[in-house]
């Protein structure tokens, strides 16, 4: 039950629409500090990275939960999970030193860094959300 309810939420997540029309972040925000122009592309990478790293966060979470009922259904489901989570983590370092690159050097190398993390968490998610269902 608790599985297709993270699925609903997730869901629901995604394609929730955005009140903004424009792709504009207020002036003075975190995203543009001391009336610097906004870093879109910034904002654009944290929140993609911060909804693949949270799935794979909410699976493990899932996980530990649940973890007799999922190790009677396959032990394959503990073990493939345990595979990932070095991954996640060694990912999660990786986004961070990427960030710092690209925050203290803004250009498209440090942003394709940025982008090829993003890839591998969202890799990574979608391998966790399928060990969840036996795969």
């Amino acid at each position: 039950m608790k599985r297709i309810l993270i699925a609903v939420m997730m869901l629901t997540l995604a394609y929730t629409p955005v009140a903004c029309k424009s792709p504009q972040l207020a002036s003075g925000g975190v995203y543009a500090p001391a009336g610097q122009v906004a870093d879109l592309q910034l904002y654009q990478a944290d929140v993609a990275y911060a909804l693949a790293f949270g799935t794979i966060d909410s699976v493990f979470k899932f996980e530990r939960d649940n973890r007799l009922v999922l190790w009677k259904l396959s032990p394959k489901i503990k073990r493939t999970l345990d595979d990932i989570r070095p991954q996640a983590w060694a990912a999660n370092q990786r986004w961070a030193i990427a960030r710092q690159a690209y925050i203290t050097q803004p250009i498209p190398a440090n942003m394709t860094a940025l982008q090829t993390v993003i890839a591998k968490a969202q890799q990574l998610a979608t391998t966790a959300q399928a060990a969840l269902k036996g795969n």
